[in-house]
């Protein structure tokens, strides 16, 4: 059998290897395709902080007034509150932004206690107007060191003298692995609230945890209900859910994501099927043969799944693994505001049925060939 195999893929090497090109052309896109997928549903599915956010209603972009900051703390059941504003932040190009958020530190640092800063680190910025806390490879990229002065350009506030370029001291260095954690700059609100020209006293979104007992959909009820008619009427629900809606304003994702691995895969299909198709009319000759000589025609068809699914199986590692080679080397970046890309092992148990079934079907119109196949007619 397996002799049979290889002298029908040597015979016509070519066409091999056109088909494992194809191939891996196939499992390259569904590696780097499906880590993206995996990564972006497991940046929102993963969440189980406990954390609610509160947002304007008509979207995020809309400011919400900084009181309602200390109104929604004296709300029943809710503990810890924070507050964040989009900032814009970059060193020298435009295009190369990274999150940096105004906040309230010590209860931010309360709620996020992913946020991994050693104790010198926190009190110092604490106690600094003007220190940010800097993610480690934000820093990194940057050569940012603790007490270093430093440049952060905003694209959207000026300061009072017009000025978009604020100084800061880097008060400590932290690390956050979560996944929208990475390469982040948190500054004091306070600080950046009275330095600011225009939204004093605004905030972008409120920040808050639960009390022991308490329910996330009857608090969030009773805050929206609270500024329903007022000018500034709220959206309150779960991290999770903000989250996902965070990456709706980018579109539908996972998709777009699944649309071009499916078409990628049809190529594929259509490419390997066509392929099998002019193998078996060049081999009816050699199958009549083999059949007069005693060979069933189960193995035959045996030895055409067999050949389909060793050239998809070689196309497949090759194809995975330069995925895998490429997202470890060069990692996606989808921008600096979506979470980080890294693959993922469930991509590889995930290409396995999908191997075989491409196999099977792209050997579906040999296989019935092949018992079709009138022996006299095809020794003619």
């Amino acid at each position: 059998m397996l002799d049979l195999i290889a002298n029908s893929l040597r015979r016509t090497w070519l066409r091999t290897v056109l088909m494992i090109a194809a191939s891996t052309m196939c499992f390259l896109l569904f590696g780097l395709l499906g880590t993206v997928f995996l990564s972006l549903n497991k940046s929102v599915t993963g969440d189980d902080s406990g954390r609610v956010i509160t947002v304007n209603r008509i979207n995020i972009q809309q400011p919400l007034p900084v009181r309602y900051a200390d109104e929604i703390a004296r709300t029943e059941g809710v503990a810890d509150v924070s507050l964040g504003v989009w900032f814009g932040g970059y060193t020298e190009q435009p295009g190369q932004q990274f999150p940096a958020f105004p906040v309230r530190g010590a209860p931010y640092l309360a709620l996020y206690p992913e946020i991994a800063v050693d104790p010198a680190g926190r009190a110092r910025w604490l106690d600094e107007r003007r220190g940010v806390l800097v993610e480690q490879r934000l820093a990194d990229e940057e050569g940012w060191q603790v007490g270093d002065a430093v440049v952060v350009n905003s694209l959207i506030w000026p300061q009072q003298d017009g000025s978009k370029a604020w100084s800061f001291t880097v008060s400590g260095i932290y690390r956050d692995d979560s996944p929208f954690g990475a390469r982040t700059l948190l500054m004091h609100y306070d600080a950046f609230n009275e330095a600011r020209r225009f939204g004093t006293d605004t905030v972008a979104w409120l920040v808050f945890d639960l009390a022991p007992g308490a329910d996330v959909a009857d608090v969030a009820r009773r805050i929206d209900d609270r500024y329903l008619n007022s000018g500034n009427a709220t959206r309150t629900q779960s991290e999770e859910v903000y989250q996902q809606a965070y990456l709706n304003q980018f579109g539908n994702l996972s998709q777009i994501v699944m649309i071009l691995a499916a078409a990628g895969f049809l190529t594929s299909f259509l490419v390997l099927a066509n392929a099998q198709a002019l193998t078996l009319k060049e081999r009816a000759r050699d199958y009549a043969v083999l059949l007069t000589l005693g060979f069933r025609r189960a193995t035959l068809a045996l030895a055409a799944v067999g050949e389909t699914l060793l050239t998809v199986g070689i196309g497949a590692v090759i194809g995975l693994s330069v995925a895998w080679a490429y997202i470890v080397w060069q990692p996606i970046d989808l921008g600096s505001f979506l979470p980080d890309i890294d693959f993922h092992g469930e991509v590889l148990w995930a290409a396995l049925p999908i191997l075989l079934l491409l196999a099977v079907l792209a050997s579906a119109a040999p296989l019935a060939s092949t018992f079709r196949l009138q022996i006299m007619e095809s020794l003619r």
